[in-house]
């Protein structure tokens, strides 16, 4: 089996080739949605041209995924599965059937890490650890060769899984990036960062001026 991660950061600024988007089954236009959770952080931080391709997609069957750009965000792709009723409830019995789907789609794209959010995160505590459950089980039964991260569950230390970040240096740098894209700063450029800053003992052009310096002539001491 691939390599299993669990993390309680968020799913945007994991490093990761794609992040996995809980959706419905795609029915209303885009105008009567209402983003809210994981989609309004997307939107947010990645703008909307994923969920424009994503409206290209047309209504989608319980379970099904589908591969859209990341937008802004620092990945491939997002995959998008309908594991949502029309008014956001959670499809649980489409969880385990949602989960394969997605991995199968990032494999078919040569994605070699993909991030989960807790499809039960909004259900509280209970909610949550029915959904890991069956993720895992869909998981397990599909042998699937990428790294798999779930978002937003830790789990227990006694199971031997990883609760941490695989980089957190790494997932500092995205989440620096995501910030900059929303806000619209300027990236600084290689020779920006690599320019040392000035300091009061650097000497300036008035201590030292040009146009006073005389070279010396070799072999003789001229103070």
């Amino acid at each position: 089996m691939s390599d299993l991660h669990f993390t309680t950061d968020r799913l945007v600024i994991q490093d990761v080739d794609a992040i996995v988007h809980p959706w419905s089954r795609n029915l209303l236009p885009s105008w009567l949605t209402f983003r809210k959770g994981i989609a309004k952080e997307i939107a947010s931080c990645g703008g909307d041209q994923p969920f424009r391709e994503l409206a290209c997609a047309g209504s989608l069957e319980e379970g099904e995924a589908f591969v859209t750009s990341a937008g802004r965000l620092p990945m491939r792709g997002i995959v998008h599965v309908a594991v949502l009723g029309i008014f956001g409830s959670l499809l649980e019995d489409a969880i385990g059937e949602a989960t394969q789907n997605a991995i199968k789609a990032a494999e078919e794209h040569g994605f070699m890490s993909l991030a989960f959010p807790c499809f039960g995160e909004a259900g509280g505590e209970a909610a949550k650890k029915r959904s890991v459950e069956v993720m895992l089980t869909a998981i397990k039964e599909l042998q699937p060769i990428i790294a798999i991260t779930i978002v937003g569950y830790e789990l227990k230390r006694s199971s031997g899984e990883s609760a941490k970040p695989k980089n957190s240096k790494r997932t500092s740098a995205i989440s620096e990036e995501i910030r900059r894209a929303s806000s619209g700063e300027r990236r600084p450029t290689s020779s920006e960062r690599r320019r040392p800053k000035r300091t009061d003992q650097s000497p300036s052009s008035d201590e030292f001026p040009i146009d006073e310096y005389v070279p010396r002539k070799k072999g003789r001491y001229e103070p």
